[in-house]
């Protein structure tokens, strides 16, 4: 009998062990490549996430502006297939496209991008995730050429 509890608290203790250990394992890798710096009217939304085996248990993608979040993906998203497609065995790429229409409110000026993504551990029992920001700025207005070039052809119209 005594052998038996000690086997059982051992088991115990290697179980609690793994269950601590996978949760300290590395979320999936998070990188945004584009936008860079600036976001216009429609501007390409580009995130690669790498994660063993290319599984994910969830990918979230908010965009954030003077202290409004605005969800822009999510895997729960009937519509995730279309934007979320395999890039490699490990690795997995969202395209997307961030302005007025799918961020309603979208104003001049300076903005967050937070991607927060999920991978299964110790046989889906945990999951450990990662969070990628990248602060960009908001320019709705046209570019200064463009403005001129809109004032001369009006000048050469009125003649």
């Amino acid at each position: 009998m005594r052998k038996l509890l000690v086997a059982l608290v051992l088991l115990i203790v290697v179980a609690v062990g793994l269950f601590v250990a996978a949760g300290r394992m590395a979320g999936p890798v998070v990188q945004i490549g584009s936008p860079v710096k600036f976001v216009g009217t429609a501007t390409p939304l580009d995130v690669t996430v790498e994660a063993p085996g290319g599984r994910l248990s969830s990918l979230v993608v908010q965009f954030e502006q003077l202290g409004a979040v605005t969800p822009l993906f999510t895997t729960t998203q009937p519509a995730a297939a279309t934007h979320l497609s395999p890039d490699g065995p490990n690795r997995s790429r969202l395209t997307h496209t961030l302005g007025r229409d799918n961020v309603p409110g979208l104003k001049s000026g300076a903005a967050r991008i937070v991607v927060t993504a999920s991978r299964p551990v110790l046989f889906g029992l945990r999951h450990v995730s990662t969070t990628a920001v990248r602060d960009v700025e908001v320019r709705l207005e046209r570019h200064g050429s463009h403005a001129l070039a809109r004032q001369r052809q009006r000048r050469t119209d009125q003649w």
